[in-house]
């Protein structure tokens, strides 16, 4: 690539800088001769024009009166500019976006390691800064790529430690690798393992189920059992029932001493 920089005077039409250039630079109007260009104010009667320009001239998007022509569409005063299509633009400054991402990936690649994944976010940056209808050039370009990657890494940075669930961490004895995942622990699991190989609250308390089951069928009918269970289970206990559990707590509960307001309360305090 290479510049083609003028002077334009305020009063000087359309026609007449194509004609100039094409003078200049020996070419037709028609001919594509242009990437992109930039005329910026100089003073109230001056402007500077710069055109890009990319050999061979085939390889160019604009004609020269294409783009004076979409150079002039431009609504700004102090400054004018054409950015050539983004397909072209990739393809032609794809090494320079390679090397950027290069420069910053030591920077950033204990949070985004993927080179990949740096590219396509600077991608996303110039699509973005294309469709703002910003005039796209290196400096801008990186500067916008390197606030977008302090952006996406602001709250990840306290989180450097981060390991993968997947990583492994060693081998068991038959030789089988073992993760992280492997040793994270389960409170369901752990509890089920507990009980196979200990005695714990539920063995005490299905111990006394079966006791005092066996000793109420002794004097009832399994109905009458079981409808008295539902009744403790839903809270609803008869006063009929509330007696005939008194006998039994005496027998398993001794020292069992009842609610100061409690029905039923024995005259010497326990039951």
């Amino acid at each position: 690539m290479y510049n083609i920089t003028m002077v334009v005077k305020s009063n000087e039409s359309k026609s007449d800088i194509i004609e100039r250039i094409c003078l200049s630079e020996r070419l037709d109007c028609n001919d594509h001769f242009a990437f992109s260009c930039i005329m910026i104010k100089e003073s109230e009667e001056t402007y500077k024009l710069k055109i890009n320009c990319l050999q061979p001239f085939e390889d160019n998007p604009y004609t020269m009166t294409m783009l004076i022509d979409k150079l002039f569409e431009h609504p700004g005063r102090n400054a004018k500019y054409v950015v050539p299509p983004l397909k072209d633009f990739f393809v032609v400054f794809a090494p320079s976006l390679h090397k950027m991402v290069h420069q910053l990936h030591p920077r950033y690649c204990k949070l985004i390691p993927d080179k990949e994944d740096l590219f396509q976010t600077l991608s996303l940056v110039i699509v973005n800064l294309y469709n703002k209808g910003y005039y796209i050039h290196k400096r801008l370009i990186y500067k916008s790529f390197v606030n977008e990657l302090n952006m996406q890494i602001r709250k990840s940075k306290y989180y450097t430690n981060i390991k993968s669930l997947d990583e492994p961490i060693g081998m068991d004895a038959e030789g089988n690798t073992i993760t992280y995942l492997d040793k994270l622990e389960c409170p369901k699991s752990s509890l089920v393992a507990y009980g196979l190989t200990h005695y714990t609250d539920n063995d005490y308390w299905d111990e006394k189920y079966e006791q005092l089951e066996k000793i109420m069928l002794k004097d009832m009918g399994k109905f009458q059992f079981d409808r008295i269970m539902i009744q403790i289970k839903t809270k609803t206990i008869d006063s009929k029932t509330s007696r005939i559990l008194s006998k039994y707590r005496e027998m398993f509960s001794p020292d069992y001493i009842p609610r100061p307001n409690a029905k039923g309360k024995a005259k010497r305090g326990t039951r």
